[in-house]
This record gives C-alpha cells, structure tokens and sequence, in this order.
C-alpha cells in the first residue's frame, strides 16, 4: 500500500560516516536518503502503535517490507530518480535530459569485461541528481523518449545549516570545544513546491492507519503519513505488457535500480542467482555509497557497506526465456543479495 510520508520540519539523514560534538565539527547530511531509513520509520511507527514488546519486535522483523520508494510534487504525479543514462548537455539550457548512446568501444583492454559496450555522447554531458515524472519515466521504460523534462531537487528542497553545541550534564553549560554543525533538509522550496516520499509498504497481515504521524530521520522528526489509492504509470499492467512484447521480440532489456543495490561482486548485479540467463551488454552507474543503519534487534549499528546508487542502468541480452519470466522473477526476488526486505535493490525493466 503507498503512503505518503511529509515531515513537517526540516529533518537531517546522516551521510553514514561517524559524527558527534566533539570529534567532527559538521554533520554533513545526504539526500535522498537510503531505503532503509523509511524501513527503520514505519517499524518505529508499528511499535508505537502496537507497543514495545519482544513479539511486536519480532513481527516487525518478519512482516515490514519496503516494496517501493517514489517522490512526489505539488502537481500530485509520482516520481523517480532520473536514469543514469540519461545526461544532461553542457550547452543545454533547459532541464532537458537525452540519452547516452551504445557503441563498441574502439580500443581493447585486459578487463574481464572487456566485451562490454561503452556509453557514449558526442556532445559534452554531466549527470544530474533530479527527478522525473511517472508518465516520463513510462515513456523512458517503453523506448518511446528522446528528451526527458526532469526537476531538481535544488528545486524542491532547501538546505539549512544549524549550529549546535553540546552541554556538560555536570553544569548545564556548554562544553568548550563542542561546537558543531549539521546539513538540514527542508523539503519544499516554496507553498507550491513541497516534496513528498511515498513508499509502498506491507506489514504482513496488519494494515497501517490512513493517517497519523511518525517519526523520521536524525532525531526522529515528525512526519505526517497518509495513505494514498493508485501505483506509479510506469508500473500499470498495460504498460509493463506493452513493454516484454518489445522484450520478447528483440531480446534486448534494460534493469533500472530505483533504489541502491548491494552485489556480491561489487558493481555487477548477478541475475543467475536469480534464475535468470542473460549477458551484460553496458551499464551506466553511479559512484558507491555507503550504506550503515542502526540493528533494532541487537541494539547496535549495522556494518558500514558500499551500494551501488539509485538510478543505475544495465544493459542486457536475454539468453533464454521469456519477458514474463523475467519480470516474475525480478519482482519477486528483488536484486539486491541483502536487505531487500528494508528496501534495496527495488528495480524495473525497459526496452533497449
């Protein structure tokens, strides 16, 4: 079920590197935040609800599962994090992305994945961290889009800087030599561009309240969560069907990390673990990032891990089977060898 998750005060998510008065003297804050901080959310929000017991732990740890993380605006349509094969040009004025193209590369090397095509533009291109409406993200899926309209977060967000100073419990004053800062996220930039999570959560059995509040973030800030009706275009029945008749006649797919993903070999997603015979054609990732948490269970944090980001794009040749197959075995599995339950390794399927 999708709820709509919107903190009412500025909240700050750690970039997962240790931080404390006294040590570091600035809290530097990461946006968007990993999955697993609106995973850890919700199963607060649970245990809130239903009260702090041994059992209520252990349902939380069986049954609360992130099965999506989208964004949305002021104009209500869902988004997503812009594909990392999709640039922007440097002469480009507009928030206009277009696509990298395929090519084999023109030298060889010793790599073992020598074989890999390269992605390529002709003109001078950056990346860019910004959004891109469902219906857009549709057309991007179905191979149907040269230019894509994105929005960035610098749009939609504003970034506080807040001063802090840690007190000596002994007299109530500050201690000499504490003083710190830390990067605060305001999500709006203004009345009419408010930014919103939204994340398709299942709790077992049990359905959450329509609306109430959690806690969110650093802190643990409040945030008013409301349960809304429908799913993301790009994630209709008609439009995935439209897509593995594309699949199923040129053999040819694209997997999309909606959100990071661990790997057991580093930056190379493994699909025949999966069940799934496919070749890697090319990939367009982001750099790693770095991945901690906090063990409800245990009562101590999680091991640091590198992820590979949100947005990340593989290219693939499908050996044997079907589209059907394949997105069957992608949806139920997930991609990511840990911690899908909380979130990573949430990805869909596109023509090439």
């Amino acid at each position: 079920m999708l709820f709509q998750v919107s903190p009412v005060d500025s909240v700050y998510f750690g970039k997962g590197v240790p931080f404390g008065a006294g040590y570091e003297t600035v809290g530097v804050g990461v946006f968007p935040p990993p999955p697993s901080v609106l995973y850890g959310a919700f199963c607060t929000y649970y245990l809130l609800l239903k009260g702090l017991t041994q059992e209520n732990k252990n349902f939380v740890k069986d049954n609360v599962k992130i099965k999506g993380l989208y964004y949305s605006i002021g104009d209500n349509n869902l988004h997503t994090l812009l594909p990392k094969d999709l640039v922007k040009e440097k002469s480009e004025i507009f928030n206009r992305a277009t696509a990298l193209k395929s090519y084999k590369p023109i030298v060889e090397t010793d790599l073992n994945d020598k074989n890999l095509n390269l992605l390529y533009s002709k003109h001078m291109v950056e990346d860019v961290n910004a959004l891109i409406n469902e219906y857009s993200m549709e057309e991007y899926l179905k191979g149907s889009a040269e230019d894509i309209n994105y929005v960035l977060f610098e749009e939609v967000i504003t970034i506080e800087n807040k001063i802090g100073i840690q007190l000596d419990t002994n007299t109530n004053t500050a201690k000499e030599g504490h003083l710190y800062k830390t990067h605060y996220i305001r999500m709006a930039k203004d009345i009419y561009n408010e930014l919103h999570f939204i994340v398709d959560v299942e709790c077992g059995d049990y359905c959450f309240p329509k609306e109430g509040f959690l806690k969110l973030g650093g802190e643990g800030r409040l945030a008013r969560v409301k349960a809304i009706d429908g799913v993301p275009a790009f994630l209709k029945n008609e439009v995935m069907n439209e897509i593995k008749e594309k699949i199923d006649k040129t053999g040819y797919f694209k997997l999309v990390l909606i959100t990071p993903a661990f790997f057991k070999d580093g930056w190379k997603p493994d699909l025949k673990s999966l069940g799934i015979n496919a070749e890697m054609i090319t990939a367009s990732i982001g750099k790693p990032v770095s991945i901690g948490g906090w063990d409800m269970a245990e009562g101590y944090p999680k091991p640091m891990s590198k992820a590979v980001p949100a947005g990340s794009v593989y290219y693939f040749k499908l050996l044997d089977g079907t589209a059907d197959e394949l997105f069957e075995k992608i949806s139920k599995n997930g991609i990511s060898y840990k911690r899908s339950n909380e979130g990573f390794g949430i990805s869909v399927i596109g023509v090439i």
